[in-house]
């Protein structure tokens, strides 16, 4: 892979941490909206934004709000693009091993502070694996991606 091809394969993984988290609030947002604060602040302060907000999660598909894949697709889509997001911002500081025990930290960190009361939510053992299952998977496709860059040049692999 070229300097060139490594910068693309970047960007494209940036967009797509974003991707998962604009998806993954959406779907929150059709779902759920009622129960979050955040929107609700929305909702007064920002009342256009709310509305196309509303507009855009309403048109998408049927399958990504049926109640299975309600409850976990959100909590996957956030901890994928954490884990994605921490290994791009940490590349050049962090060993492979420890980019891998952030990123699963990370992902992890919700669920566990809400089994423990820190924060508002429900904890629920299955959205430990499905947090975990993120983590591994963005760790794999960014692993994949930059496999074949130079650990001398600060790149990821």
């Amino acid at each position: 892979m070229s300097r060139r091809q490594y910068r693309i394969a970047i960007v494209i993984l940036w967009c797509m941490s974003g991707a998962a988290l604009l998806l993954g609030g959406l779907i929150y947002y059709r779902n759920d909206a009622a129960s979050l604060t955040l929107i609700a602040k929305l909702h007064n302060h920002w009342p256009e934004l709310d509305r196309h907000l509303h507009a855009l999660a309403a048109e998408l598909p049927n399958w990504l709000v049926v109640p299975a894949m309600r409850a976990y697709a959100p909590d996957f889509l956030w901890a994928f693009a954490l884990a994605i997001a921490l290994i791009l911002i940490w590349h050049r500081v962090l060993r492979w091993r420890w980019l891998a025990l952030l990123s699963i930290a990370a992902a992890l960190s919700f669920e566990v502070a809400q089994g423990f009361g820190w924060v508002s939510g429900i904890f629920d053992w299955f959205d430990i694996m499905v947090s975990l299952v993120a983590a591994l998977f963005a760790l794999l496709l960014v692993y994949f991606t930059a496999r074949g860059q130079s650990t001398e040049q600060n790149d990821l692999v």
